[in-house]
């Protein structure tokens, strides 16, 4: 049997971040090509306002797909000092050779106790 808690709680390690980017023209969705990126973070904006940059990496090289992974293994987010509970976002942040930034929109989360 394999149990997995849904609910991010304050002082997890370990926890994966799973973020798809996507371009919109009009009507229409793309996954970004994430394969001429040179760097690739995630922007955790916690309950309290701060936000907080770590370094991700491309799931599926060579990133067609545009999934983004994080995993805070040593908990850098969720066991830092600031990290309490309650509403959180996160959003995907994509650097490109040629110095243009796309960053993603902004999805909500919540953390518990």
């Amino acid at each position: 049997m394999v149990y997995e808690d849904a609910v991010i709680r304050v002082g997890n390690k370990g926890t994966v971040f799973d973020i798809t980017m996507y371009d919109i023209d009009g009507s229409t969705q793309t996954a970004v090509d994430l394969s001429t990126a040179t760097t690739l973070s995630l922007e955790f904006r916690r309950r309290n306002g701060s936000i907080q940059s770590v370094t991700a990496a491309i799931k599926n090289a060579p990133g067609g797909d545009g999934i983004i992974r994080y995993t805070d293994s040593a908990g850098t987010v969720f066991a830092h000092a600031q990290a309490k509970r309650g509403r959180w976002a996160v959003r995907g942040v994509i650097i490109y050779a040629n110095g243009n930034t796309f960053k993603g929109s902004w999805q909500g989360f919540t953390v518990g106790e």
